[in-house]
């Protein structure tokens, strides 16, 4: 009876546990916009409020480090103000190990200064070029160096004196094709599976297809797609939203307002405008704006 027993209890854990591992997140309701929240109100300087909505976020779907924003990184920062040593640990080996920072960057920020005399960073210090190359041979370097061309490319049709279009037209949709195989053989390649730009030299091209993307033509095609991975969490938020808009530059009306340089006027149905952006995995309307003017600021442009 007792090994009955433990076979029971043995055989619900491990179905619990793969029932957890199947487990899908919705990051468009539950996730995007506290972490945009956030990321506003640690711009102006609401430490504790930007770590709360952070912290919500974590508590609805695994964190992601997105662009732009880098929640992981705003949290250790903010776990370190905030007296809260055990977590800006957590949060600083997450990004050694999941993220592929290296130390130096967090050696070399002296708000951290208060831990350098601690064990745990003393041992992070020392593991730290293994934790990087262990986090390096998970990286799909093959597929990684094939993006970067195809970024290039991208770029450098697009920056000649004179641009032949009719090239141009062919040569993206060669790469919208290629882009359709890569995603359904690999999955779309984020950083867990081609790494993040920083795990290069500094002068690395970004891999990053978030560009690339908004050339697509096959809109219909990418839609469902899109949208399924940026709820899953497993693509950039605003690509739906760019790829869209990013067609509309042909048209009257814009239906996502993703360029800071487009009025109201120009959008459609602006009353639901934030109606739509929500939907996609895009910030509000407003906390667009506000974003663009911090960023202006920061950046003197």
């Amino acid at each position: 009876m007792r090994i009955v027993f433990l076979f029971f209890l043995i055989t619900s854990c491990n179905l619990l546990f793969s029932q957890e591992n199947k487990k899908e997140y919705d990051y468009i309701k539950n996730y995007y916009q506290f972490v945009y929240e956030a990321n506003y109100n640690y711009e102006i300087g609401n430490d504790t409020l930007a770590y709360n909505l952070l912290k919500k976020a974590e508590s609805n779907c695994p964190l992601l480090n997105q662009e732009n924003i880098y929640e992981v990184n705003i949290l250790a920062r903010l776990s370190m103000k905030l007296n809260k040593e055990k977590e800006t640990f957590n949060y600083i080996e997450l990004l050694l190990k999941k993220f592929g920072y290296s130390f130096f960057y967090f050696d070399n920020d002296s708000i951290y200064n208060g831990l350098k005399n601690k064990s745990r960073w003393k041992k992070l210090k020392r593991n730290s070029k293994k934790i990087f190359e262990k986090y390096k041979s998970t990286v799909n370097v093959e597929l990684r160096n094939e993006i970067k061309l195809i970024v290039a490319k991208d770029q450098e049709i697009r920056h000649r004196e004179n641009i032949n279009w009719e090239e141009v037209d062919s040569i993206d949709r060669i790469h919208e094709e290629r882009i359709k195989v890569i995603i359904k053989e690999f999955g779309y390649p984020d950083d867990d599976l081609i790494g993040s730009y920083t795990i290069g030299a500094t002068n690395e091209l970004n891999p990053n297809i978030g560009t690339l993307i908004m050339h697509f033509k096959d809109v219909n095609y990418w839609k469902p797609i899109f949208l399924d991975l940026i709820r899953k969490g497993k693509a950039l938020a605003n690509i739906y939203g760019n790829l869209v808009d990013s067609i509309q530059r042909n048209g009257s009306y814009f239906i996502y307002g993703i360029y800071n340089n487009v009025q109201p006027n120009k959008i459609m149905d602006f009353d639901r405008i934030d109606e739509r952006r929500i939907a996609v995995g895009l910030s509000t309307w407003d906390l667009q704006q506000k974003m663009y003017e911090i960023v202006k600021k920061k950046y003197n442009f």
